[in-house]
């Protein structure tokens, strides 16, 4: 678990480098005052803790709502449409 912890951690950490390099160009975006380790914690905790997996790639989900709902932690499977309504899912299998 502790070397769990630690790979999470430099991961963070290496996405807060990374970010920071980016919006530290932009002062006129992003003001010093607006940019900090403290805030991207914050937001990153309640962006993961609030973010539901998606069956498309590299996507993830916030569901406002979904968040008052008092569940037990299961397994869950959720079902991403396009605007057209066509699940990926049944796009990825008909490419099969």
């Amino acid at each position: 678990m502790a070397e769990d912890a630690g790979k999470g951690y430099d991961e963070f950490t290496t996405h807060w480098n990374n970010l920071y390099k980016v919006v530290r160009n932009y002062p006129e975006l992003f003001p010093e005052r607006a940019i900090g380790l403290n805030r991207y914690k914050y937001v990153y905790i309640l962006t993961t803790n609030r973010c539901f997996s998606s069956s498309w790639d590299g996507v993830s989900q916030m569901v406002p709502f979904a968040d008052y709902v008092n569940h037990e932690n299961v397994d869950t499977g959720f079902d991403c449409i396009d605007q057209f309504g066509i699940s990926y899912d049944s796009y990825r299998e008909s490419l099969n």
